[in-house]
This record gives structure tokens, sequence and C-alpha cells, in this order.
């Protein structure tokens, strides 16, 4: 079996790829042909000495003749693959693939954290792309931690709660990327408004307070954080708003640490009413007694209007020196 001939033939393969490559939404594998398992996103962290395993299927031998797979990696603004290579395939099909991350980031100066995507190419033996698929890598050391938290208090000394304000200040995301928070329908995932934007700042710090709109319609909705560089964040669980109150018990905002996808409306960004104006005033809230205040919405608190911290967990979920391959829900 003259395995060396056939890695050799990919060198073609690799350049197409390369000059081909866009860093766009990850290239779906045609359900014949090469597939990745565990999803469509890799995500590392650059101090990771042993690097990323990236395993798939669906590379299977052509006329009784082995095929290979044939990878590289793009990163924006950087027109030239950064990193390739070529292993054979086994004979079911199935591949395995080690990507250097360390090597990566030092060769190549990149920052922490970066983007870029990675193709996996089946190639037959005589160097012919039978199959290709893509995903989407994430390079990134730090989670988004922190307090994320509605403070109601009294304003006017009635000993009734009478305002709630957001109180956010959040660590992990990348220096200068934009970080949205919005909201959801806990039941459909619809986007219903923006909450706010915000510039990460140096450190990838980001804080937020401001007033929570009173009117919304009664129901449950999710919040939802999400940085622009690939949509690390935070989802909340339900919350369950009644006559423009936010039923938060204790404060905290309750964090789903098992929703990988802190973004599932495609563009969460963009205005879903074009020309009006995308951060209107919430209108005033009605006067209210505490029998008209659900009476979880701060039960047992003093009325300081301090907030608790809480450790958000990052969408990705990463663990120490780990790493988490995931399949978002949207692009």
């Amino acid at each position: 079996m003259r395995l060396g001939r056939s890695i050799a033939a990919l060198g073609g393969a690799l350049a197409l790829v390369a000059a081909g490559a866009a860093l766009a939404s990850p290239v779906a594998a045609d359900e014949s042909g090469i597939r990745l398992d565990g999803g469509d996103i890799i995500r590392s962290v650059p101090n990771n000495d042993k690097g990323v395993t990236v395993t798939g299927s669906g590379c299977a031998p052509v006329n009784g003749k082995p095929s290979n797979v044939a990878w590289d990696v793009h990163v924006p603004l950087m027109s030239d693959s950064l990193m390739q290579g070529a292993i054979p395939a086994n004979e079911d099909g199935t591949w395995s693939v080690n990507l250097d991350i360390v090597g990566l980031v030092r060769d190549n100066h990149l920052s922490d954290p970066s983007v870029g995507v990675v193709n996996f190419l089946c190639v037959n033996y005589n160097g012919e792309t039978t199959s290709r698929v893509q995903a989407d890598l994430e390079i990134d050391s730090t989670d988004v931690e922190g307090k994320a938290a509605i403070v109601s208090s009294d304003t006017d000394g009635d000993g009734n709660y009478d305002h709630q304000r957001f109180d956010i200040d959040l660590t992990g995301f990348t220096p200068g990327e934009e970080v949205i928070g919005y909201l959801v329908n806990a039941d459909t995932e619809d986007h219903v408004r923006n909450l706010f934007t915000v510039t990460a700042d140096g450190t990838g710090r980001v804080t937020y307070t401001g007033d929570v709109p009173t009117d919304l319609p009664d129901g449950k909705y999710l919040i939802m954080i999400t940085g622009s560089t690939y949509g690390e964040g935070l989802v909340s669980k339900p919350i369950e708003v009644v006559k423009g109150w936010w039923n938060i018990q204790d404060e905290d905002i309750p964090v789903d640490p098992n929703n990988p996808a802190p973004n599932p409306d495609p563009n969460p960004g963009a205005d879903p009413n074009p020309g009006a104006d995308p951060n209107p005033a919430p209108a005033p809230a009605a006067p209210t007694t505490a029998a008209a205040k659900p009476a979880n919405g701060k039960s047992g608190l003093a009325n300081t209007g301090a907030g608790l911290g809480i450790a958000v967990v990052a969408g990705g979920l990463l663990a120490a020196g780990g790493i988490l391959i995931a399949r978002r829900r949207a692009a």
C-alpha cells in the first residue's frame, strides 16, 4: 500500500482549500461524506499542551484504496493557512486529528482569545476531494463570570419595593468586543427586545446598570448576554414578569449552566422595527402597592438596593484545562 503517494497528493487539495477558504458559517458535511463527532465548534485554551483532538467519520476507502483526511486552519485577516496536515483514515472511515493549539498561537502570534475555522477534507487515493466539512475554532483561556443581578429597592420609603434595575459586572469577554444583553420569549425563544449594548474594556470586563423595562406583557422571558466575537456569554433560566415586576428571588439572575447556546436569535442586535428608536424608553410604571407585586419579588431582604454576586458560567462551559466541542443552535 503506497500510502506516501496518497498523502503527497493532498498538497494540491490543501492549496485549493486555502485559496477558497472564507470565515463564514460552517460548511455542513454531506451525509454520505466526512463528518465531525460532537458538532461544528472546536474550543480550546491556548495553553493546553495536549492540544485538541478532533474525531470524525465518513472518510471511507474508495474502490478498496484508502482515503486520507487533510486539514488546515485559517483566521481572519490572514490569507494563508496557518497550520495544515494530513492523516490516513481508518478502514471504517473514522479518523482523529490533533490540533497543536500551543504551536498555532505561538508561531502566529495570535491573541487570546482568537477565532478561526478548520477545514477537513476527505481525499481519495488519487488526490481527489470527495467531501469536506468546516468547524469554527475558538481559542480562549477565560470564561465569563462575575455578577448578574436585578436589584429591587424602595425609593419612596413607604416600605414597599417600587423600583428594579440591572446590576451587571462580568469578566471573560474579548477586549473591545461588543456585548449585547437582550430578551427572548422563554417558550418560543423569539427575540423580544435589546436591553443594553456595552463594549468590553481592555481586560474583557463589561458593566451595566440601568432600569429594567416595566412595559413588558406578563409572561416568562430569558435574559441572554452575548459577546460579538463568537457568542460567549450567559443564558438565564425563565424569569416571570407580572405587571411590570420581575420575579427574582434574592436578586440573582438565575443562570442556566446547561444551555451552551447563548445566541438562539441569528441576529440579536438587529432592530426588529427599522426606523424606530432601537432603545425606546420604557413606559413609566404605574403606582403599585405591596399587593400588586408578587410576594417572591424580594422577600426577606432589607431595602438597601445592594446586589448579591453570583458565579456566571460561560455559554461554552469550559472546564479548567480542558475543551468542549458542542453544536450551536444558530450560526
